[in-house]
């Protein structure tokens, strides 16, 4: 009844608001639970350690690819890179090795400047808190019967993906699961991952992206398989087998988080940097034009911006890319402010410069 709850009182705030991309907030905070028992200064060496490890994994959002040399210096330099941590008694016991403990929580604030500096320097993804919004479609097989999970029927299996994906920051939604939902995509056809079936139903949540999922056990082992369908992008397969369904669900979410950042976040590394010539017209006030620079500035793979050209309503700006033109594209999209704008092949402008047009800050 309370993961129901949970669930419905997530889609009152859904709809209430724009659900195209989300500002995914506390990137760069962490808070872990440890034994009581533990001395101040273990306590917090095992505190900033773990919550480093967190932060790093939702800043990039390739867990998978940090490995433990990584961790591992990331860990002789935590301490310097917190901004702030406050320690509190637990009311509660916390199981720690199997044993009810009581426990203590260390919340810990990292300095962005030094969790981004240490990313890039190690060829890591640095992801913003602009990131797309989730809709998650979930159908599961057991004893030969499919079910689908969402709002109005959620799953033990569901509550645990959307938990790690807060973890991870993944802005991710469920479907009312519904009788409009039940009508528009049957269980078969999501087992079955038919694209027109799931997009068309998906249609009314206008999310920026849909990630349709199946999950089975066969044997000793849980298999779970995903599709993201992203727009302008052939639609990505994503697959694991773990020994326990709490493991595949970690698993498949790691897998969702790394192929969005792949998409969306800045890389800086030597050679992959680039400048791009971008226009946009309908710029006709100071205002507009304050707007215009201060949204590209905030772009995750924008380094830097300058003003080129003002000329009647457009204005040219030059930016510094950390990462791939496509990546700059996909970040664009998802906002509203900025449209692309195509050009004839006989335009000037044409193959020289992205065009856009201004359509007012939101």
């Amino acid at each position: 009844m309370i993961l129901r709850h949970i669930f419905l009182f997530a889609w009152v705030l859904f709809f209430s608001v724009s659900v195209s991309a989300a500002n995914v907030a506390n990137l760069y905070k962490a808070s872990v639970q440890l034994p009581a028992r533990l001395n101040e200064s273990d306590l917090l060496n095992q505190a900033f350690n773990q919550a480093v490890d967190k932060v790093l994994f939702r800043v990039s959002g390739q867990k998978a690819s940090i490995g433990s040399d990584v961790l591992a210096s990331a860990h002789k330099s935590a301490r310097g890179w917190v901004a702030q941590h406050r320690i509190q008694d637990l009311p509660d016991l916390v199981e720690f090795d199997g044993e009810l403990q009581t426990a203590r929580q260390v919340n810990v604030s990292f300095y962005s400047e030094s969790i981004n500096r240490f990313l890039y320097a190690n060829g890591l993804a640095v992801w913003g808190s602009n990131r797309p919004s989730i809709l998650l479609w979930l159908v599961q097989e057991k004893d030969g019967v499919r079910t689908v999970s969402g709002a109005r029927q959620p799953s033990a299996e569901l509550g645990q993906m959307f938990a790690y994906g807060k973890e991870l920051g993944l802005p991710t939604y469920a479907p009312l699961q519904d009788r409009v939902d039940a009508e528009a995509l049957s269980a078969g056809a999501l087992w079955g991952f038919f694209e027109d079936e799931i997009l068309q139903a998906s249609e009314r949540y206008q999310t920026d992206v849909v990630f349709a999922v199946r999950m089975g056990q066969y044997g000793n082992a849980v298999n779970v398989d995903g599709v993201l369908f992203a727009p302008g992008a052939v639609p990505q397969r994503l697959s694991v087998n773990a020994p326990s369904e709490a493991v595949a669900n970690e698993m498949i979410v790691e897998q969702l988080a790394e192929a969005l950042s792949n998409r969306y976040a800045s890389v800086r590394s030597a050679g992959s940097g680039q400048s791009l010539p971008v226009k946009v017209t309908g710029v006709n006030t100071y205002q507009a034009l304050q707007n215009v620079k201060q949204y590209l500035d905030k772009v995750g793979v924008v380094r830097e911006s300058r003003i080129q050209l003002i000329e009647g309503d457009s204005v040219e700006l030059l930016l510094e890319l950390d990462g791939s033109v496509d990546k700059f594209r996909n970040s664009v999209a998802l906002n509203s402010m900025l449209s692309p704008k195509s050009l004839s092949a006989l335009d000037p402008d044409a193959n020289r410069v992205e065009m856009f047009e201004y359509k007012g800050s939101n």
